[in-house]
């Protein structure tokens, strides 16, 4: 009998320990609403990123190109809000992954990935818009400013500026007419510096594209949260399994006779 109640024990802990990883993961990766503040610098004001289908990121039919980009910018910009590329949690289980991966600095660009996504600097959130673009097969790339990124699009042989992290854009980038350009369209965003915004497009010595950087880190996040997720799903089925056989085996031991609980017959009980 002691050897019973020994597995109810371990049984019941299994479950509890699998249960409390599980909840910890998906409290981690589905965290609370954020509050109201000023759209797209310090708070969402429409759904959040991480709960829009890409489906609502894709062109639709009889939409124009270049519409199609102020859209998904305007998105981008009102679902996700300005932070440091750290400010961002992982569970426990999406770090013990981290570190199998033997790749500690894989997030030191902040989370790309937009189902994890929440808030972030510049170059995460254009991410974000050049993912939309390029599924729905717009030619674009992140372009550093030296102080600033920003997606480069290409539409009818023509390049164009979009910035979801100010939510303006599409701009020209023929060079004759950029500082217009900048000033005219940077003036109606919330915040920023002006003139420095028009300084970081004016000095084309500095400015270039990432490459494929950001890409291979993004496809390295994915992976890594696709275990994760997986791994969560299995611990929380299991849980499930333990807590089975544990009340199983509770309902097996109730149910043996009580031999001590007979009374010994006396002559007062009668024949």
């Amino acid at each position: 009998m002691k050897n019973i109640s020994y597995i109810h024990t371990a049984l019941l802990g299994l479950a509890v320990a699998c249960a409390v990883i599980s909840a910890q993961h998906f409290w981690t990766v589905y965290p609370g609403r954020l509050g109201a503040g000023t759209a797209g610098l310090t708070a969402v004001t429409i759904k959040p990123i991480s709960e829009i289908a890409d489906t609502v990121l894709d062109i639709t039919e009889g939409e124009s190109q270049l519409g199609y980009v102020k859209r998904v910018t305007d998105v981008v910009h009102l679902s996700t809000f300005n932070c440091q590329p750290t400010e961002f949690s992982l569970s426990w289980l999406e770090r013990i992954f981290l570190w199998l991966s033997g790749s500690p600095s894989l997030f030191v660009e902040g989370i790309l990935v937009k189902d994890r996504f929440t808030c972030g600097f510049c170059h995460q959130r254009v991410f974000l818009v050049r993912q939309a673009l390029q599924r729905n097969g717009i030619t674009s790339d992140l372009f550093g400013l030296n102080g600033h990124v920003v997606a480069r699009v290409n539409i009818d042989r023509k390049q164009y500026y979009t910035d979801p992290d100010y939510g303006v854009g599409p701009f020209p980038a023929a060079a004759d007419t950029l500082e217009e350009a900048v000033r005219s369209n940077y003036s109606l965003a919330a915040s920023g510096d002006l003139e420095l915004l028009v300084g970081f497009y004016n000095s084309a010595e500095d400015n270039k594209p990432y490459g494929d950087y950001i890409d291979r880190v993004f496809e390295k996040q994915a992976a890594l949260f696709k275990k994760s997720r997986l791994v969560a799903n299995l611990l929380a089925m299991t849980s499930v399994s333990y807590l089975l056989a544990y009340f199983f085996l509770i309902r097996r031991k109730t149910g043996y006779p009580h031999y001590g609980s007979y009374r010994i017959a006396t002559s007062t009980d009668g024949p």
